[in-house]
């Protein structure tokens, strides 16, 4: 392959004459109407452009929302942090817990009794009162 011969000029393959590929370049070409119309008012008689639009609107709105949501959240939690509860077990260790589910695991597991389970669902229930939360 060494001696191949790549001398040869290749075609433009753009096609067109010089001068519309110049004019094209230099933004001087001559669009139809429509295309002027949607470029100068952003408007389009094409349904897909119309529905495009409300959709990048809403995801617009929805990211906003999100970023909001966030943002509400992180304050809350640094304000009165995440709702929990903390029981001493039965061997006098204390563990926190975040959801009634552990509460009811640790019921299961004997490690605390009925009492000790129905303050604990107390105190979650008033936590979570505090974030708005409902059962």
């Amino acid at each position: 392959m060494a001696d191949s011969d790549n001398s040869m000029t290749l075609s433009f393959v753009t096609g067109g004459s010089v001068s519309a590929r110049s004019a094209n370049a230099t933004g001087t070409s001559h669009q139809p109407e429509f295309a002027r119309n949607v470029i100068e008012n952003g408007q389009s008689a094409d349904p897909s452009v119309i529905v495009w639009r409300d959709w990048r609107d809403a995801l617009s709105l929805t990211e906003r929302q999100c970023r909001d949501q966030q943002r509400l959240e992180r304050e809350l939690a640094e304000t009165i942090g995440f709702p929990s509860a903390t029981i001493s077990q039965s061997n006098g260790e204390s563990v926190t817990v975040h959801s009634l589910e552990e509460i009811y695991d640790l019921l299961n597991a004997e490690a605390i009794d009925a009492l000790t389970r129905a303050k604990a669902e107390v105190d979650f229930a008033a936590h979570q009162a505090r974030w708005g939360c409902r059962r």
